[in-house]
Formats: C-alpha cells, structure tokens, sequence
C-alpha cells in the first residue's frame, strides 16, 4: 500500500475539505468553529459601506440578504443565494 492509499483511506469528506476522520466531540467544535466564522463574516459583511461593497462587487441589498442567514447555512447550495448571485 501506498503513502496515497493510505492518506486517503484515513480522511473523509467535510463540507468541501479534506479533514482527518475524528471523534463526535472534534467534529462538533469544528461545526461550532466554523458557524462561529461564519456568524462574525456576515456580521462584518453588514457594517461594511457601500463604497466598500461596490469595491468587492456586492450591492447593500446582496449584503443585508446574506447578513440576515442563519449562522448554521454555510450557502453552498445556489438557492440559498441572493438571486442575482445564482
């Protein structure tokens, strides 16, 4: 066997990453980590100005939409976007 075979038969896939398989207690402070960086991310996203938002390509009504998400919808399904971002 491999160093490839065995790197890959040790990792499972989370979210769109490659993260080692871990106990239930790792992987709920994981999830807790990231609705936490999401949270904060949408948090900064509202208080940015609208000069700063047409600089990143987003509109204030595009922000406040991703703002209001609950902290637990990590968007990566296209329905859950503002509609002129699907």
């Amino acid at each position: 066997m491999g160093t490839i075979d065995t790197i890959s038969r040790s990792r499972v896939r989370m979210d769109g990453m490659f993260r080692p398989k871990t106990s239930l207690a790792t992987r709920i402070l994981w999830y807790v980590s990231m609705w936490m960086r999401l949270r904060a991310t949408r948090r900064q996203l509202a208080q940015l100005s609208d000069e700063s938002l047409h600089d990143i390509g987003l509109s204030r009504e595009q922000a406040n939409f991703e703002a209001m998400r609950p902290f637990w919808d990590g968007g990566t399904s296209p329905d859950t976007r503002h509609p002129s971002l699907r």
